[in-house]
């Protein structure tokens, strides 16, 4: 992958092709992957920033330059500038880290946007979706993204709003009895969903949780039930 230009020549390309989506004529909602109120402190700071370009049937030349921004109502939050790679149709790329600057909190995030410029090297279209995960210094996260977005060598950027939603990681509770993964999924604003039994053949999680979903590390909403499978004890020797 190429690393990050900061050549003067593109800078000023990149400054021309920002005025150009800063009132867009129309522009649609980014994505949350849900809608609930943020439960994000207001100082949590963004510490870092990931984005996955999934290619439809169109795919993006290898030589196309893409720079992609989240906006707060007054500065950029976090970019990444780079060519990537070919992008073959039907394919899915990242996730690429996102250089993010600094001291930028959720507050500033409550109403933000983002922007997407290519340069293309001649003739390029390239339809895809995207997905950007954005972390705070509280552990919280937010998800959004957009499907069935098209770029060209004559509609070269776009821009979207997207309203702040926050998320939470599922944490891992696999081998501890149900009293303490209750607790520690209660500790992370999640509740216990549906609890079943299996036997447990090999006695490694007995009386303890062998499954949870969603799985550890998910991105959920705060309030989502993780449900949890018990190991039981079979009826023949454990090993």
């Amino acid at each position: 992958m190429r690393s990050i230009l900061r050549s003067s020549t593109l800078l000023a390309a990149l400054a021309t092709a920002l005025v150009a989506v800063a009132v867009p004529a129309s522009a649609g909602t980014a994505t949350a992957a849900n809608a609930v109120r943020p439960s994000t402190a207001p100082t949590a700071i963004l510490t870092g920033a990931r984005i996955t370009f999934t290619t439809n049937d169109e795919d993006k030349d290898a030589d196309t330059q893409v720079l992609v921004q989240v906006h707060t109502p007054t500065t950029v939050a976090a970019e990444v500038i780079d060519y990537f790679d070919h992008f073959d149709d039907r394919s899915v790329h990242g996730p690429y880290s996102m250089f993010t600057f600094a001291n930028i909190t959720a507050a500033d995030l409550n109403t933000g946007a983002v922007s997407f410029i290519i340069t293309p090297f001649g003739n390029d279209t390239w339809r895809f979706n995207y997905s950007i995960a954005m972390t705070f210094s509280d552990g919280t996260s937010f998800t959004f993204g957009e499907n069935n977005k098209s770029l060209s060598q004559s509609n070269r950027s776009f821009r979207t709003p997207f309203t702040f939603t926050t998320q939470v990681a599922v944490p891992n509770v696999i081998g501890r009895n149900l009293s303490s993964a209750t607790t520690a999924l209660q500790a992370a604003g999640l509740t216990v969903g549906t609890v079943t039994h299996r036997i447990d053949s090999t006695c490694t999680f007995v009386n303890t949780v062998a499954a949870e979903n969603p799985g550890a590390g998910s991105a959920v909403s705060p309030g989502t039930p993780v449900n949890l499978t018990i190991g039981d004890k079979p009826r023949t020797p454990c090993p």
